[in-house]
């Protein structure tokens, strides 16, 4: 890598590190130590170059009345949609403080006595939950909902300064925010076609399609941050690093650590990955040590950590397993196009329209989202839900900055695009106001959820990378 001083902004070193860090801990207190001291002296060697590298002199720029707001902005929103008070977060809330709750009350990594399982195992992507219950560990007090907001705020944060960046006009701390946040399908056109419902007072208006959904912004930080905020920020730095490169001794490091945060959205992000360093070239990558020790250190252990005994979770391409549990509708021709044309035809098409210098990314973003429908993995398409996010990302970044700094006729086409997910976003924002049940954060397994999903997230015997207990 370049010596100490050279130009990485200070917003993008807070990137890595958020994404990262998480990983630090994941080894230091999951993993054997003869696995675990040469990872962590790896990680602590490039977060130490990271910072080495990163140019100082910028960050009084972050200092700023844009970076309040910015602030203000994601703590209140997230306020509002993680619920306070009277208000209730969305259903998969049960679930997080079910992990969170799990990882505070046992020793790590932690095991507990379970039905099927005997002693189960807990074997999850973990990234999102261990600061937040690193910090409720170790201050022995129930911060559970207080800690996992700060933690989704700072991460936010951080992915609306990437993105102001991104957009490259620093005045646009108001609109790019807004519209990014509201981006998303013509969902409710979608509920019209196929159910006759045309408004926003079904709940679940994104799963119109019945056996896929395509989560919006909203819904994706709203229901699933471990998921959303890692694919925006990840896929933030790369769309930052076209024709730098200055990160690309770093790219298996932060797709290692986007994995432990959440494996749906590595492997979203794999695409974007290959479309960057096919443009910068291969060598840079691969030819490199800290390339090469990233993934043979930090990738390989985690990767037996996160696939060990997922046989039990369903899985399988599309036309062996059709339907979902609820059955609403199955797989179809003719539903798999109307669906890629509800949820993406027309962002792709002004995009496509309106040629930019990141058509390589809206390529792989295409190919993506067209390709994810033929696989199922969980009860719920889990797959699909996820592994779509850092695509969507992309779409939903590059309409905000056609729509900001495009000619007129594009920036209005991409405000249609934003007023047709606008029921959506209606649906998300008054989710608090109407909950169906009262989630509270002492919830746990295996109360918190149904049986037939917990080998998601527990096996009976622990993998054997992981710290042996005493």
């Amino acid at each position: 890598m370049e010596d100490c001083g050279s130009g990485i902004e200070p917003i993008e070193t807070f990137a890595v590190y958020y994404l990262v860090v998480p990983l630090l801990i994941f080894f230091a207190a999951f993993i054997r130590p003869q696995i675990a001291i040469p990872a962590c002296g790896l990680i602590a060697f490039l977060l130490y170059e990271l910072a080495c590298r990163t140019s100082w002199r910028k960050a009084a720029e972050m200092i700023s009345w844009r970076s309040l707001y910015l602030l203000v902005l994601t703590t209140t929103l997230l306020l509002w949609l993680y619920g306070v008070g009277p208000l209730s977060p969305p259903g998969d809330w049960s679930k997080h403080y079910a992990v969170i709750n799990f990882l505070v009350q046992h020793s790590w990594p932690p095991q507990a006595a379970m039905d099927p399982f005997g002693t189960a195992t807990l074997r999850y992507s973990l990234g999102w939950y261990l600061v937040p219950a690193l910090l409720t560990k170790a201050l022995a007090a129930p911060l559970q909902h207080t800690a996992m907001l700060a933690w989704s705020a700072l991460g936010l944060f951080i992915f609306l300064k990437l993105l102001i960046r991104i957009v490259g006009v620093p005045n646009a701390f108001i609109t790019a925010p807004l519209a990014f946040l509201l981006f998303g399908g013509a969902h409710f056109i979608g509920s019209a076609i196929v159910s006759g419902h045309f408004g926003p007072m079904n709940e679940l208006l994104q799963w119109w399609a019945g056996w896929i959904q395509y989560s919006p912004s909203l819904t994706a930080v709203s229901w699933t941050p471990q998921h959303a905020l890692s694919a925006w920020i990840s896929v933030a730095l790369l769309m930052r690093q076209r024709g730098r490169g200055s990160l690309a001794p770093l790219y298996a490091l932060i797709t290692t650590a986007v994995a432990l945060w959440s494996i749906f959205a590595a492997v979203g992000l794999a695409p974007f990955l290959c479309a960057l360093v096919g443009r910068q070239g291969w060598r840079l990558l691969f030819f490199n040590w800290r390339t090469l020790l990233s993934l043979a250190i930090l990738t390989i252990p985690l990767a037996v950590y996160l696939t060990f005994a997922t046989a039990q979770v369903p899985h399988g391409f599309i036309g062996s397993l059709p339907c979902l549990p609820f059955e609403i509708s199955c797989f179809s021709g003719s539903g798999y196009l109307l669906f890629l044309i509800i949820e993406i035809g027309a962002p792709v098409a002004v995009l496509v329209l309106r040629r930019t210098n990141e058509q390589g990314f809206l390529a792989a973003a295409v190919v993506t989202l067209c390709l994810i429908p033929f696989y199922r993995i969980g009860e719920f398409n889990d797959f699909a839900m996820r592994a779509s996010i850092p695509a969507i990302a992309v779409l939903a970044i590059l309409c905000t900055r056609l729509l900001i700094t495009g000619p007129r006729r594009y920036s209005v086409a991409v405000v249609a695009i934003l007023l047709c997910a606008l029921p959506e976003a209606y649906v998300e924002v008054t989710l608090p106001l109407h909950p169906e049940m009262r989630i509270t954060p002492d919830m746990t397994f295996p109360e918190a959820v149904t049986p037939e999903f917990l080998p998601q997230y527990f096996v009976s015997s622990p993998p054997w990378i992981l710290r042996q207990r005493s």
